[in-house]
């Protein structure tokens, strides 16, 4: 008969599979880094540096492969949703003149990146003294979690103040009907709907007088 077609392959020991995968979550992005594999002595000179391929499963789901190779043992995913968990792996890759060999996938890293940014300093802050106690009151600061506020008072005198009461939107105002009759200073901060809260920083303090 007449001979069959031809067929080739490549043949390369392939790289060791990456190890040391770490992730760290942050807001908005999950951080892998892991140990670099060094190039091992082929037959065949490799045509290019060690690379890395990413693998990232979404909520238990199956991985696949992110995007392209990467030449650093670092990446940051910024293509994440805060809330929801990623699973990823790496693999190396060694390319050559004829082709690239692969190694296995590491083990597997889970992360759930989560919002940690606090909402806005509340602004325009001020009160008065009322006959049923002091009032205060400011305006709604722009967040699209924002869940309330905090009010704190001191006295004068005392280093740190104390947290006296929380109001959830839509409320801005605040009435402290247990004001001692001495001068005091109040703050404000704004929290988010996230469990544990953000918090914001204190607005400057605003003094009321006895």
């Amino acid at each position: 008969s007449q001979d069959s077609n031809e067929v080739s392959f490549f043949w390369q020991t392939p790289p060791e599979v990456p190890h040391g995968l770490t992730v760290t979550a942050g807001d908005g992005a999950n951080t892998l880094q892991w140990q670099p594999v060094a190039q091992k002595e082929a037959t065949v000179p490799s045509t290019a540096p060690m690379r890395y391929q990413v693998y990232r499963g979404i909520d238990g789901g199956a991985v696949a492969a992110l995007g392209e190779p990467l030449a650093a043992n670092i990446f940051s995913d910024q293509a994440v949703e805060n809330g929801r968990e990623y699973t990823y792996q790496v693999q190396a890759i060694s390319t050559y003149a004829q082709g690239a060999v692969r190694s296995g996938l590491s083990e597997s890293v889970q992360a759930k990146p989560m919002d940690r940014t606090a909402p806005p300093v509340p602004k325009k802050f001020e009160g008065l003294r009322t006959e049923i106690g002091v009032k205060l009151y400011w305006e709604h600061v722009e967040s699209g979690d924002l869940a309330g506020y905090r009010i704190y008072r001191r006295a004068m005198g005392e280093s740190k103040p104390t947290q006296i009461g929380e109001v959830h939107l839509p409320m801005n105002i605040f009435t402290d009907s247990k004001a001692p009759s001495v001068s005091l200073l109040y703050s404000i901060s704004s929290f988010d709907t996230q469990n544990p809260a953000n918090e914001s920083a204190r607005a400057n303090e605003i003094r009321i007088d006895n």
